[in-house]
């Protein structure tokens, strides 16, 4: 919902809600409360309590390689996710809510499975979108460079000042001397987690051939289903061109539903995918990569 004005709703949707206006914390009133444009100020009874300011909703506008963003959400440092220095240092660190929540929420299903790793993230988009020197893509905040899961040779994890390239055998070096290894289990279980996530379906994960081939390895190892495994393989790809992306996996949502039809998605479309918004799922893989979804009934 965006809100170009003042809408009211009941206090049960938001008891607990608070903002900070004016550096000063406000509680929800108890009776009706007034969501507002923001930094509009209004007042919602005799007493004067301060309204809820609620900030326009995300939208993302276009292709990952030709477009904008609106009102971008801003991914901050958690328990569970950090902010790699070296990448954010520019401060493009915006995507869309759905971008960001997902990025959360996996950080944290993988620390439940392996204490004390932290997701580290890189380059997002710009506030408003647009080019970023040094990526093809990254315009309207539906792509996150997500480091991979390393550890030193006492098995501790890595988090490092910059993301680390990883060969095929799974062995990387982060200069002038740090050695560091990939962990399969983790990094499986973030591919696997991202392909099965609810927050926001993930279109592709960008990474190297031989780091695919570790993940695939890892998940027959632990016995995962064919169903799994051939959705998580089918979503990986190495770029045809440019950084084969050994150091970092390049995430990307499809466009949020709510932000069709000025966002807009190119193939492939996954039959999963297809089925969770009502198209027909026979298209699948077989819709040609460089077409764009069709208007939804």
């Amino acid at each position: 919902m965006r809100f170009g004005g003042r809408v009211r709703v009941q206090s049960g949707a938001l008891l607990l809600a608070a903002t900070l206006i004016g550096g000063v914390a406000f509680a929800a009133p108890s009776d009706e409360l007034t969501m507002c444009v923001e930094n509009e100020l209004t007042y919602t009874s005799a007493d004067h309590v301060p309204a809820v300011c609620l900030p326009p909703r995300s939208e993302s506008v276009g292709y990952p390689w030709r477009g904008r963003l609106e009102h971008g959400k801003r991914l901050i440092e958690s328990d569970h996710v950090r902010l790699v220095p070296s990448e954010a240092a520019r401060g493009y660190l915006y995507g869309t809510e759905e971008l960001v929540t997902l990025l959360h929420a996996v950080a944290g299903r993988v620390a439940e499975s392996f204490p004390g790793f932290r997701m580290s993230v890189g380059e997002l988009s710009k506030p408003e979108g647009g080019w970023i020197g040094g990526h093809n893509s990254h315009r309207n905040g539906r792509d996150a460079d997500v480091g991979l899961y390393v550890v030193n040779q006492h098995g501790e994890p890595g988090l490092g000042e910059r993301f680390v390239a990883i060969n095929g055998a799974g062995d990387g070096r982060a200069w002038p001397y740090e050695q560091w290894r990939f962990h399969d289990a983790a990094n499986w279980t973030l591919l696997r987690e991202l392909s099965q996530a609810t927050e926001a379906p993930v279109q592709h994960v960008f990474v190297s051939l031989g780091l695919q081939s570790r993940l695939i390895n890892e998940a027959r190892r632990q016995g995962e289903s064919d169903e799994v495994i051939e959705r998580a393989r089918r979503m990986m790809r190495q770029p045809e061109a440019g950084s084969p992306h050994d150091n970092h996996f390049h995430v990307r949502i499809f466009c949020a539903p709510g932000d069709r039809p000025r966002c807009v998605d190119r193939g492939p479309f996954w039959s999963w995918y297809l089925a969770s918004i009502g198209l027909p799922t026979e298209w699948g893989v077989d819709m040609a990569e460089n077409s764009d979804l069709p208007a939804l009934p």
